[in-house]
């Protein structure tokens, strides 16, 4: 194995443009990339023809050509397709490989524009997953997204001064996919996060505005282009001497964008899309960096500052409305059960505070579909108050009274679970319904676990409310021996 290997480095060494080296630096690249892809045996062929001489046999067959690494390689078909494809035999091996011809000076740019080139009269039906998959989709990790991709962000690392090949394939994608948004926004936030050059802002609003012209009704795409304008922004206002219109001007394009952003997000929300609060979160830092008391670079009293304060007293009742809006959305809610809200949201001015106990109860009052939930959908919704073992109006507990221990064991425990200051309610699964009796009524509940509803019977658990519901937490089924004691106290009318 190790004498084939040498052989193989060999190989690449001595004719690094050979269609079997650059054939096998497609599949290196693609595998390592983005595992289990792969090239129809058919375009690896047509490739092949177009970079190989006919002998006096004819032309090569694939076999002959890629002999030196036929081991590595797999040729398989999918269920229901006659059509074979060609893959390597394992993503270890394709960065083992990767690795190698990175060692011969064959690079991870290089590679890529080469397949990206070889797929310009292409018609393979997975082409453009595999490459989105390499030049856009970005690593998401519990509290963050990368950057970029893993390839862009390897080749940025390969050596000094690669934004620029990151670019050119980014432009080369961008052509080729001519209606996908993402090549064009991929390129606007390369230009504005990592380009160093006084025009990037330009360069990047131009790419954020084809992407929004490919589709216009996508916030997110929009939101690329809003994000330009605040990092242009804030980069202006730290510079030691700056033109107040010039900032004006920044500024008025920011907030044109974030509202035209935060349209776009309702008229999706309407569509039973998760609502992407980004261009009402945008215009509050826009609002933040342009005004007097928190602006590094502090305006003169002058003419042109009138205008300016005009522009910022504008905004007052946009801004009064937002932080209402992130006040009960983040009181309501979070990102999901596992994910909390990041940081920044809840470290800006105002949006800290949070509406008190008595706010609370009166959104509840509205009616959640009408108001909430389009804003809410696909959120996890918090708990507000639990019922507790008191009368009265301290029949309700807050979850702000209650401790972290009490509340991880309420949202994480099971039915073992015994909580002091909390009341358990009698109640009955029945047809994987969640119901709490008292008396003669029946309420349906949510259960905050649903894999705890294995079976019907008897149940006890805690009583929550959030936004929405009534919620059952910690369900614990009865033996039915003991069903017939009933435990008075926890069959209070609630």
């Amino acid at each position: 194995m190790l004498r084939h290997t040498e052989e193989m480095k060999k190989h690449v060494q001595k004719d690094r443009k050979s269609s079997s080296t650059r054939l096998l630096s497609f599949l290196a690249l693609i595998n390592s990339y983005v595992p289990g892809s792969h090239r129809s045996k058919l375009f690896c062929e047509e490739f092949m023809d177009q970079t190989e001489q006919p002998t006096d046999e004819g032309n090569p067959t694939l076999e002959t050509i890629m002999k030196p690494f036929m081991d590595l390689i797999v040729i398989s078909s999918e269920e229901d397709q006659k059509a074979n494809y060609i893959r390597l035999a394992h993503p270890m091996i394709a960065h083992a490989c990767l690795k190698m011809l990175t060692e011969h000076k064959v690079t991870r740019f290089d590679i890529a524009q080469d397949f990206l080139n070889s797929l310009v009269n292409g018609k393979e039906s997975n082409s453009g997953q595999i490459c989105k998959s390499m030049l856009v989709t970005r690593l998401e990790h519990l509290f963050k997204k990368e950057k970029f991709s893993k390839l862009i962000l390897d080749i940025m690392d390969e050596s000094e001064n690669t934004v620029e090949q990151c670019i050119c394939l980014l432009k080369l994608a961008s052509d080729l996919f001519f209606t996908d948004p993402f090549y064009p926004q991929t390129l606007a936030r390369l230009y504005y996060i990592e380009v160093k050059e006084g025009n990037k802002y330009e360069e990047a609003r131009k790419w954020a505005e084809e992407a929004i012209k490919r589709d216009p009704k996508n916030s997110h795409i929009r939101d690329t282009l809003e994000q330009v304008h605040k990092t242009h922004l804030l980069n202006e206002t730290k510079k030691p001497s700056s033109d107040i219109n010039v900032r004006l001007a920044i500024a008025r394009s920011a907030i044109k964008a974030f509202k035209e952003e935060e349209e776009a997000a309702e008229d999706e929300a309407e569509d039973n899309t998760k609502f992407n609060n980004r261009g009402l979160f945008g215009f509050l830092q826009v609002c933040k960096i342009i005004h007097p008391k928190t602006s590094l670079n502090r305006t003169p009293l002058e003419h042109t500052e009138q205008e300016y304060s005009k522009f910022i007293s504008s905004l007052r009742g946009d801004v009064e409305t937002k932080y209402d809006f992130f006040e009960w959305y983040l009181a309501f809610s979070r990102q999901s059960f596992e994910k909390e809200d990041p940081d920044y949201i809840h470290t800006e001015p105002a949006i800290t505070n949070l509406p008190n106990l008595e706010q609370c109860l009166r959104k509840m009052r509205h009616s959640y579909k009408s108001k909430y939930q389009k804003y809410l959908r696909g959120r996890y919704l918090l708990p507000l108050f639990f019922l507790a073992k008191q009368k009265g109006l301290q029949r309700l507990i807050y979850t702000s009274k209650l401790s972290q221990t009490d509340l991880e064991r309420l949202t994480e425990g099971d039915g073992s679970e015994e909580i002091k200051d909390l009341q358990r309610i009698n109640g009955q699964v029945r047809d994987h319904k969640v119901f709490a009796i008292t008396g003669q009524k029946q309420i349906q509940v949510t259960p905050h676990d649903p894999a705890s509803v294995c079976k019907q019977g008897q149940v006890s658990f805690y009583l929550g409310f959030n936004i929405r519901e009534p919620v059952a937490y910690n369900i614990r089924y009865k033996d039915s021996k003991l069903h017939s004691i009933v435990l008075h106290n926890s069959a209070d009318s609630f």
